[in-house]
């Protein structure tokens, strides 16, 4: 198993953050501000699961044939007729400001671990020749439709 001993500054995070993973590589932070924990966790996310977070992403708004192929057009028609996006769209307007800035920041985190991983690219985006797209919070809502409605 890959061993997780780096030390990485970040320099986004309002104070000093910790993080440590168990023998499964599950992570643990430690962060003296809400705002570093979400940023934190979702550094590791856009860090340690970029192609998975695209390929959902993708999925969920019916984008995948632009990567695939030309045999993912009938799931992007689907997804596109159901409209999870518009859906998660309308309730952008609905949340609470704590909501807001904890899902900024954990897209911050996200795009900031995104930009990260472009110092190593994945195999899967050297493969097929696209880069991953940036994370906003309305993604939060289009991945919780989409995976709730599977």
């Amino acid at each position: 198993m890959k061993e997780y001993n780096d030390t990485i500054r970040l320099g986004c995070t309002k104070k000093s953050v910790c993080v440590g993973f168990d023998e499964y590589a599950i992570p643990y932070i430690s962060a003296q501000t809400d705002y570093d924990a979400w940023f934190t966790l979702g550094f590791l996310q856009g860090k340690n699961r970029t192609f998975q977070l695209e390929y959902y992403k993708r999925q969920a708004n019916g984008e995948l044939a632009e990567a695939f192929g030309e045999k993912f057009i009938p799931a992007d028609k689907l997804m596109r007729t159901i409209g999870l996006s518009r859906i998660a769209k309308k309730y952008l307007s609905h949340l609470d400001d704590d909501v807001y800035e904890m899902l900024n920041a954990f897209s911050n985190g996200i795009n900031y671990g995104i930009d990260y991983r472009d110092q190593y690219p994945e195999n899967e985006f050297e493969i097929l020749n696209f880069a991953p797209s940036k994370y906003s919070i309305q993604m939060f809502f289009l991945f919780n439709y989409f995976l709730l409605s599977r």
